[in-house]
């Protein structure tokens, strides 16, 4: 699943879960750990 698509899943999830601030922030920063530490690899 690349970026765009697990952003989509989140929100959609989010109509049916609504999540708080910090765990919507919390969630975006992972993403962004994540994507950041994948672009390092060879």
């Amino acid at each position: 699943m690349n970026y765009i698509e697990q952003i989509k899943v989140f929100w959609r999830f989010h109509e049916q879960e609504t999540f708080s601030v910090n765990e919507i922030t919390l969630y975006f920063y992972l993403l962004e750990v994540k994507i950041s530490h994948l672009s390092r690899l060879p």
